[in-house]
């Protein structure tokens, strides 16, 4: 069963820790620039807030499947075969094969 989560680590996401810490440091980093960046600054921060912080944000906070395990499903009772034979088990399979011998042959005599 796969479950959405946001405030859960999934494959291809931070868990929330993450999620937060990447928010602050998107939101803080054009702050600092602005300040401290004169003219070329400015510019940054244009780009910054208009195109790279929303596409980062989203990514950022999308939903991750989670893989939830759920139920195990008994095995059908009496599996048959395409023509009505009932299929037995792997060792009901086993047991009903020939026992390999367990004898070595004996030595050639000597001369």
């Amino acid at each position: 069963m796969q479950q959405p989560s946001r405030w859960r680590k999934g494959t291809t996401t931070f868990g929330p820790f993450g999620r937060v810490s990447w928010t602050i440091c998107v939101v803080v980093l054009p702050a600092f620039v602005g300040m401290f960046g004169g003219i070329g600054g400015i510019v940054f921060v244009g780009i910054w807030c208009g195109v790279i912080a929303p596409m980062a944000l989203r990514d950022l906070w999308k939903a991750d499947t989670l893989y939830v395990p759920g139920q195990r499903s008994a095995p059908p009772p009496n599996p048959v075969s395409y023509d009505g034979t009932r299929i037995p088990s792997l060792s009901e399979y086993v047991a009903s094969q020939p026992k390999p011998p367990t004898t070595e042959p004996a030595a050639p005599p000597l001369s």
